[in-house]
């Protein structure tokens, strides 16, 4: 890894009824509404890439830090959004040049504040068929944990690889997502998303060591005790079987493990 072709990454939902939201609000940064997911946490996520890589130069951290690294995340996001909800993807250069892309995903994307900051994971047996919205495969290509597995960053060849298996699905109706696995054959995280497995009445998410990403949903998920951070072994993953992913993007949402 060339660390001038590296860039920090985070991706986020713009939407303005976020700003609806206490929760959101909380999560702004400093108390303002915020039509930005979990904002704060983003720029924290971002901070943390930045002070475990070793060469990351002070120009890198001082173009997203404190209170005017939020504002400046701000006013990026608000100068590229053109139209309704957007995915929102910043990505920070070691010579510290922010830059941000909007993706308008549709007007007609409706917020739920349940799928956003759920007070509570239902256990699987209580999930409805029409609230599973992703359909899951299981890698079968090992992935060593390092930087770029912790972090994420523009370097996501490894993650296109494994997609390139992912399951079929009509996107009017599904997403497709594929989880990946380490060398010891723990789960370590999805592709595109965190995910959390239902074991002895509770719900588990990889713990930081199996080597994958600390995303902005598992932090506010474990602080807010609806998951607990554990082992999943690959040999226990079962077809059929109902699980929870989240990211930044689309919030909190539950899926099937259809190929293993």
């Amino acid at each position: 890894m060339q660390d001038r072709d590296l860039q920090i990454v985070t991706s986020t939902l713009y939407h303005p009824d976020l700003q609806l939201i206490a929760e959101n609000t909380l999560l702004s940064g400093d108390a303002r509404p915020s039509s930005l997911y979990m904002l704060k946490y983003h720029q924290e996520r971002m901070l943390a890439a930045i002070s475990d890589l070793p060469t990351a130069p002070q120009v890198m951290h001082d173009a997203i830090a404190d209170a005017k690294g939020l504002d400046r995340l701000r006013e990026l996001a608000a100068a590229t959004v053109t139209t309704g909800p957007s995915k929102i993807r910043f990505a920070l250069d070691c010579h510290g040049e922010l830059t941000c892309t909007a993706l308008f995903l549709s007007a007609g994307v409706l917020l739920r504040e349940s799928a956003f900051f759920p007070a509570r994971l239902s256990c699987p047996d209580s999930v409805p068929e029409s609230d599973i919205k992703w359909m899951i495969g299981v890698s079968q290509n090992e992935i060593r944990p390092d930087f770029i597995t912790k972090h994420k960053t523009n370097l996501r060849s490894q993650y296109a690889k494994v997609m390139e298996d992912a399951p079929y699905v009509d996107p009017t109706i599904h997403k497709a997502e594929m989880l990946c696995v380490n060398i010891e054959q723990q789960v370590m995280e999805g592709c595109i998303t965190t995910p959390y497995f239902w074991k002895n009445g509770t719900w588990i998410t990889p713990r930081a060591e199996c080597g994958g990403n600390l995303g902005t949903t598992r932090r506010w998920a474990l602080e807010k005790g609806l998951a607990v951070k554990g082992i999943v072994m690959k040999e226990d993953l079962t077809i059929g079987q109902i699980i929870v992913v989240s990211n930044g993007v689309w919030g909190f949402g539950f899926g099937r493990i259809i190929a293993v």
